[in-house]
């Protein structure tokens, strides 16, 4: 971070919306239409709507309309557990994979983003940053669960270069992170490798060539 860039609070370039406290009774067998939980963020930042499924009745698409999440959307997880946080404040961005999405209670989507001031990819990232997540840990409160509350989520301060900067460090971070995963994806391969060949030298011994 450049000391000649502005610094300004999340509350002023951006708000949140909080979801519905939907019931467990609500829920049905199958339907077009999802109650996005905090479980649906993972802990490695994506959004996978397909874990732990909880479908509601598509009425409630329409009757439920302004907590619809649509592609593109960025949330954040408002509640983990207090003894091993793994998603408290994480933000990922919504993949509908054609689904009708309502946002759930503990789950707040950010509204109203001054898109002049700062470029959506760029807010995540830097919500990610182990800085943030230290903020947002230290501000919570309650017993078995660790809470945070919108007021905490919008007074985290960020810094805003310009637009074009920081899609260049979106770009910079987005390169980086997929060496990475192509990484660890050689990694996982070469282990499954030596797991075969490990089962083939212990089969040789005890069964015999």
């Amino acid at each position: 971070m450049k000391p000649t860039w502005p610094i300004k609070k999340l509350g002023e370039v951006a708000d949140l919306q909080n979801g519905y406290a939907f019931k467990s009774s609500d829920y049905i067998k199958h339907s077009n239409t999802l109650n996005f939980r905090m479980s649906n963020i993972r802990p490695n930042g994506t959004a996978d709507i397909n874990y732990n499924p909880k479908y509601l009745p598509d009425t409630y698409a329409e009757k439920y309309k302004e907590y619809t999440l649509r592609d593109g959307d960025i949330v954040i997880a408002m509640t983990d557990m207090a003894s091993d946080p793994k998603i408290l404040g994480l933000p990922t961005i919504v993949k509908t994979e054609g689904k009708k999405l309502l946002l759930n209670q503990r789950v707040g989507k950010f509204i109203n983003i001054n898109e002049e001031e700062i470029f959506i990819p760029y807010l995540r990232y830097y919500l990610s940053t182990s800085l943030i997540k230290k903020y947002y840990k230290s501000l919570g409160g309650g017993g078995l669960q660790i809470n945070i509350s919108k007021q905490n989520v919008l007074s985290v301060k960020i810094p805003l270069p310009g637009i074009e900067e920081q899609k260049r460090i979106v770009k910079k971070l987005e390169k980086i992170l997929a060496k990475i995963e192509e990484t660890k994806k050689l990694q996982q391969e070469q282990l499954k490798e030596m797991e075969l060949l490990k089962q083939s030298i212990l089969h040789q011994a005890f069964e015999g060539e």
